[in-house]
């Protein structure tokens, strides 16, 4: 799917996609012979967890580290996990953020 697709989908902008591949929050995109970005189902569900981590107000520097750890030899560290497993209602998450320890990024 063309960057246009993974922005409709992702609910990212284009220009918001293509910084977080510059920045480097994106494994590498696929390109086809003409050099357009050709993004799978793998690049979507990571752009949609991107959006997610900055809709919770993320800072961009912590967001970028978590990226960072996701594409390296641990692909899921405990920090992630227990990310992934944050409660999706507002009460459930300050709840959870309240009984959890504080998370730490490398």
């Amino acid at each position: 799917m063309l960057i246009t697709d993974a922005a409709a989908r992702s609910g990212l902008s284009q220009d918001t996609i293509r910084f977080y591949e510059s920045s480097g929050m994106l494994p590498p995109i696929a390109r086809d012979a003409r050099g357009w970005r050709q993004f799978n189902g793998d690049d979507l569900a990571w752009l949609v967890v991107l959006g997610h981590l900055r809709a919770t107000g993320m800072p961009l520097g912590d967001v970028k580290r978590f990226a960072a750890s996701a594409h390296g030899p641990d692909s899921e560290s405990n920090d992630q996990r227990r990310l992934r497993d944050v409660p999706r209602s507002k009460p459930a998450k300050a709840i959870w953020i309240a009984r959890s320890p504080r998370i730490t990024l490398r």
